[in-house]
């Protein structure tokens, strides 16, 4: 423990001061009604000078296609279904093995293109008297998957076509949450049965618990909307939440287990299993944009929580992991052959019958608090009118979020039922 001489200034706590109301209630609530908001509030936020916002993301390119109609034996070229080949590419029929060269690319309509291939070349080895010729020329049907498997160039050749990708722009806006609170002049200092600080104090707590309830809410199930107030004329703005990012850019990742007849092999209406775990953690992830830690953060309802006990409990695969790993949250941990999944139950979805057995599947490093420059969560104090015998203040946020990589998230629905 440091010892510090003196008379102690706000400069001498810079690191420790709780600059932000929203990280008031990380602290006094940690595992209260807006766990998302929260942990968002102890990340470094990103503010923004303007309330409508875009960042680029830049997947890595799968450089894998699908023919796109059947080509016979000997034929020359084929049409894929993407525009992402250049001339020297070699590429192989994951279905055939055959393995060729593109020795020229033509683009046409509807996103395709055409290729010139020369096939044929694998060279035959002869082993005990049997010939092999891995690679060789195989008919092609539709829809076979077409990958590419490097480049090859004879020696001395000339540069050869330059092939890049442009990163995918993606915005969202900042919306203005407002929560006021206030009492008489009279029930300002007046203590009550239930709180000894009177009204006042005790409305404050509650109005900045609502806020940040309000606040998760939207980040959650948000929609996209810019419109002119009816009643004022002025513009109001509604950011995008997660399950909006997710629907929009990545559909298949959206789980209602209503139909896991048709979802999943074997699949039974509203019931979780331990092999349907194991394909929503599978396509969970295919994306993780931490390849160090590989971690998933499940914000869940408390009938989600038990199916998933009840299915983990019986392969033993469950442990508690200490708080102050996991931001003070009480957090549980399955371990997956990808990563880790850390499990914490969200109130708010715990109180809602429609969203109880609903599961939110996060990878964290995905998502970013983007406040608006000097309009972040804040306290605005005597906000009633001049000669009013009474106080009113309000908390006030400007702000959106940012969902980076829409296919490293997922949202389960619906698992009432295990097997």
């Amino acid at each position: 423990m440091a010892a510090i001489l003196g008379i102690r200034d706000t400069l001498s706590t810079e690191a420790d001061r709780l600059k932000n109301w929203r990280r008031t209630v990380l602290v006094t609530f940690p595992n209260g009604g807006a766990p998302l908001t929260a942990v968002l509030a102890m990340t470094d936020p990103e503010p923004t000078d303007d309330s409508e916002f875009k960042w680029y993301e830049f997947p890595l390119p799968t450089q894998r296609s699908t023919v796109d109609a059947a080509a016979a034996i000997d034929a020359t070229e084929i049409t894929v279904a993407d525009q992402i080949f250049r001339a020297s590419h070699i590429i192989r029929n994951n279905t055939t093995g055959e393995v060729a060269k593109v020795t020229s690319v033509t683009n046409i309509a509807g996103g395709k293109c055409k290729l010139t291939l020369l096939r044929n070349k694998a060279t035959t080895v002869t082993v005990s008297g049997t010939d092999y010729q891995v690679g060789k020329a195989v008919a092609m049907a539709k829809g076979q998957g077409i990958q590419v498997i490097g480049t090859a160039n004879p020696e001395g050749a000339a540069l050869g076509q330059v092939l890049s990708y442009d990163p995918t722009a993606y915005s969202n806006q900042c919306q203005i949450w407002r929560e006021p609170f206030g009492v008489t002049g009279s029930a300002m200092g007046t203590p009550l049965i239930y709180d000894k600080r009177g009204k006042y104090a005790r409305d404050a707590i509650n109005a900045l618990n609502f806020h940040c309830m309000q606040m998760e809410r939207s980040f959650i199930w948000g929609a996209l909307a810019k419109f002119q107030d009816p009643n004022t004329g002025k513009v109001e703005r509604w950011t995008m939440g997660i399950y909006s990012f997710i629907s929009t850019y990545a559909p298949s990742n959206i789980i209602n287990m209503d139909n896991a007849a048709t979802l999943f092999t074997g699949g039974v209406a509203n019931t979780l299993t331990y092999p349907i775990w194991e394909t929503i953690m599978e396509q969970a992830f295919r994306v993780c944009l931490d390849n160090t830690s590989r971690e998933k953060l499940v914000l869940c309802g408390s009938g989600f929580a038990t199916m998933f006990n009840q299915v983990c409990m019986n392969k033993g695969s469950l442990h508690v992991v200490p708080k102050e790993e996991t931001f003070g949250l009480v957090i549980k941990e399955h371990v997956h052959a990808n990563g880790r999944v850390l499990l914490h139950t969200h109130p708010l979805f715990t109180g809602d019958p429609d969203f109880r057995y609903a599961a939110l599947i996060l990878d964290f490093k995905g998502l970013k608090y983007v406040p608006k420059e000097d309009r972040d969560t804040k306290k605005l104090v005597n906000r009633q009118n001049n000669g009013d015998d009474q106080r009113i203040d309000e908390f006030l946020t400007e702000a959106g979020l940012e969902l980076h990589h829409a296919p490293a998230h997922m949202i389960v629905t619906n698992a009432t039922k295990i097997a």
